[in-house]
């Protein structure tokens, strides 16, 4: 995310980021969710004018760009996080493509936005190659929390109550590894605090991580509040792919014999209300197995997919325990950075916990 971009959000929504004379969320239109007491963790307004999410894909490969950064070096306690790992492994004789799946232009591809590429860096078969070896246990976390950025905002399939665990585990972790690097002094005779930045993910991508997971958040609570219908939870639909792939549809729909590739906002709304019957027909089609359906042609692409949305009602959305999903991710966190002389620094210096360890990173 530009860091333009991501300071303009911020001071929109008041994230740690002010405008004293242009008070924009006491909008009459602006949201309001009621919270049941104060959240040591959660850092918005109660009033917010707009919603944010940045693009869940260009987060993701940004988080695996950065374990290709020739600058970064990143760790994690006394491990390391490094893409030699991934390289080792495939050039370790004693495993095949078969056993992980990955290739070199995987690991380091050309197009640095290609995200399929991305998504294979997450796959299990690779994750138990790496938890066999103690030293590579930095790069396992790495990756899992890669996966969880898919599973929270990108796939498809994700219950609203695992993409809000997952989201907040993924802040947890960075709050907890920021924290360590915040107090922790490494022996190098460069080490500043100025190239602290070098041992972290990227501050944009970091803070995209914390706007994410805020407004998931507060999209749920508006949604129990009745302020928004539940219909409003598709957060796969959140994000530039799903514009464009709405745009490449409707460029779709000319004819076989006409040449127009361009056309007009009123072509493009007409297309897109014929699209919009056509993707309700295949809905229909792929959740009613009655004899009686109509048959929709499928690419063969997406013939393995067989599974439909994970769709959410009202009373679903409604049995969500904020507080108990969120204290679930936290310990989970907890527990994937044991061993790894990270907590025992944080809890020397009194900072562990959701409480201290929030009012720390943000002090």
């Amino acid at each position: 995310a530009d860091a333009k971009y991501v300071r303009a959000m911020r001071l929109m929504s008041g994230f740690f980021a002010s405008l004293p004379n242009f008070p924009v969320h006491q909008h009459p239109q602006a949201f309001t969710v009621k919270l049941k007491s104060r959240w040591p963790w959660f850092f918005l307004r109660e009033q917010q004018l707009l919603l944010f999410f940045q693009d869940a894909t260009h987060l993701a490969m940004k988080w695996r760009n950065r374990l290709l950064s020739s600058i970064a070096e990143l760790r994690l306690g006394d491990q390391s996080i490094s893409v030699n790992h991934l390289y080792s492994i495939i050039d370790n004789g004693k495993f095949t493509k078969i056993d992980h799946g990955l290739t070199k232009s995987d690991i380091n591809p050309k197009d640095r936005q290609n995200f399929s590429s991305c998504v294979k860096l997450t796959s299990d078969d690779l994750f138990k190659i790496l938890k066999d070896n103690v030293d590579t246990q930095g790069t396992l976390i790495y990756l899992q929390m890669l996966k969880m950025i898919i599973m929270a905002y990108i796939d498809k399939k994700t219950t609203i109550a695992a993409r809000l665990q997952s989201a907040w585990c993924v802040v947890f972790f960075c709050r907890i590894w920021l924290t360590w690097i915040k107090l922790k002094t490494l022996n190098t005779t460069q080490f500043s605090e100025k190239n602290k930045s070098k041992y972290f993910i990227t501050r944009p991508a970091y803070l995209s991580v914390e706007i994410n997971a805020h407004n998931l958040l507060y999209l749920i609570l508006l949604v129990q509040q009745k302020r928004l219908p539940p219909q409003s939870l598709h957060i796969h639909t959140f994000s530039s792919q799903a514009c464009e792939s709405i745009f490449r549809n409707t460029r779709a729909l000319s004819g076989v014999y006409s040449t127009i590739v361009n056309f007009t906002v009123h072509d493009f709304l007409r297309r897109a209300q014929r699209l919009s019957l056509l993707n309700d027909i295949k809905f229909k089609h792929l959740n009613d197995r009655s004899v009686n359906n109509l048959v929709f042609p499928v690419h063969y692409k997406h013939r393995h997919d067989h599974q439909s949305l994970a769709t959410q009602s009202q009373r679903e959305v409604d049995l969500i325990d904020v507080e108990q999903i969120i204290t679930e991710p936290y310990h989970e966190a907890i527990d994937m950075l044991s061993g790894l002389e990270i907590l025992n620094l944080l809890n020397d210096k009194n900072v562990l916990g959701l409480k201290p360890l929030s009012e720390y990173v943000f002090k």
